[in-house]
């Protein structure tokens, strides 16, 4: 196999870090997912900074995104491409959109830095077409959200796996969102257990005190459950505690016992969006026979609108379990609001237990519990809310998440590589591909 040839090394700052870079990020879909308003803050406080910022998705509807990505450089390339074949191969194609997307990039966007994220393919691809700098941000391994129900699921996902660890392997630099990813992390990926990882905590711009609206001390406490409308995120336990709460007070006027905004990131596109919103629509007015008034849903809103939800509401119920991070604890907090959630995952590096909200189990009666604790003493919210919002400007705030990830982007060098492993892996990981697709059709 003839020899790669060496590309000229792309300048960068040393020192000071004063030199200013072209940075491109790449993300699969510019939504209003945790992980596309981190990419947002990324990319906005690169370009506070004075660095030329671009951002390459597959697909960006300014209709359903931040309000961060409207003031920044974003570039669409792929989105004629399909996301799955009559349902089936999503994970093809998802692959697919982000070859298609990396060469683009690599080809129009004259980055002296690559950001990269969710989809390590992206790193394999632009580390075969150039030899720039690659952060990777982990935010979770993506083999670990995947449900394997069959032999054959297994056989079909295995090269997909393989190629997520050797594409998160080439990146030159691996940031994490938590110390529980980064355990889950050198767990999940054997080879890449040596590998030095930064743990960069999201953040939030903090709302300034005299914005943020007070919450109601009369009549029926709101808690406010904000997650995408998908199946992992378990929103369903919202519903069995205020079911719990009803048959604990023993009380159905709503005047007297709890409201319920169910909020999420919803997406007509996509089916599991669409299927889990009608199922909880189901379980809160058919089989638990909750009014409107008690129980509302929302689907995409603005910023505006999730401001004024977490603020007023007596706190916030998080009830995705093994969660890596979770963005949403840190802005309930930040807005001085309380927060109840799993104890697992990221809540427990975020939320500190009965100072700043609560951390239970799966069980609805003990959200149960927890919820009336807040309602019955009206207080208790704001001096909860209070603590949570010191610990956010403490561990959390935009500083700290910027000054980290500045120093990522422009400390980071291009490590080379031994290109012949590298196409004999991915010859091999084609044809695992191939052999799967076989497997699946059959």
């Amino acid at each position: 196999m003839p020899k790669q040839p060496k590309q000229p090394k792309q300048p960068g700052p040393r020192g000071g870090g004063d030199s200013k870079l072209r940075v491109v990020f790449l993300h699969p879909d510019l939504g209003l997912g945790g992980a596309e308003k981190l990419i947002v803050e990324a990319a906005t406080a690169l370009k506070e900074k004075g660095h030329d910022v671009k951002i390459y998705t597959s697909h960006y509807d300014r209709k359903r995104c931040f309000e961060g990505t409207k003031d920044l450089d974003v570039h669409v390339a792929g989105d004629f491409l399909p996301r799955s074949l009559f349902g089936q191969f999503h994970i093809v194609f998802a692959l697919l959109r982000a070859i298609w997307l990396s060469f683009y990039a690599c080809l129009h966007s004259g980055a002296q830095v690559f950001v990269t994220d969710q989809i390590a393919v992206y790193n394999i691809c632009l580390r075969m077409l150039c030899s720039q700098p690659i952060v990777f941000y982990c935010h979770f391994p993506d083999q670990l959200l995947t449900q394997r129900p069959s032999f054959f699921k297994y056989l079909y996902r295995l090269p997909f796996d393989y190629l997520e660890e050797l594409g998160t392997g080439v990146a030159d630099s691996v940031l994490v969102n938590s110390e529980f990813t980064a355990s889950v992390f050198r767990k999940t990926f054997r080879w890449l257990k040596n590998t030095r990882l930064e743990v960069v905590y999201p953040a939030i711009a903090l709302p300034p005190l005299k914005s943020i609206q007070k919450r109601s001390r009369t009549g029926p406490s709101t808690f406010v459950s904000i997650n995408r409308y998908e199946r992992k995120k378990n929103i369903a336990l919202v519903l069995h505690a205020l079911a719990a709460i009803r048959n604990l007070l023993a009380k159905k006027d709503d005047q007297h016992g709890a409201k319920l905004v169910i909020a999420g990131g919803y997406d007509a596109r996509v089916k599991e969006n669409v299927e889990v919103y009608n199922e909880l629509r189901t379980l809160a007015y058919d089989t638990y026979g909750f009014s409107e008034k008690q129980v509302t849903f929302m689907r995409s809103f603005s910023d505006s609108e999730k401001a004024s939800l977490i603020s007023t509401a007596a706190a916030v119920l998080y009830t995705p379990e093994g969660e890596h991070f979770g963005i949403v604890p840190i802005e309930a907090m930040a807005y001085q609001t309380p927060v109840i959630a799993i104890n697992s995952g990221g809540p427990k590096e975020t939320v500190e237990h009965k100072e700043t909200g609560f951390l239970c189990s799966t069980d609805a009666t003990e959200w149960a519990r927890y919820m009336m604790e807040l309602m019955k003493d009206p207080s208790k919210p704001d001096t909860m809310g209070k603590k949570g919002r010191k610990r956010v400007e403490r561990l959390f705030s935009a500083e700290a998440f910027q000054s980290k990830f500045h120093k990522a982007v422009t400390t980071t060098e291009y490590r080379s590589s031994s290109w012949g492993r590298i196409m004999i892996v991915l010859v091999v990981a084609a044809f695992g591909i191939v052999l799967a697709l076989v497997l699946r059709s059959h």
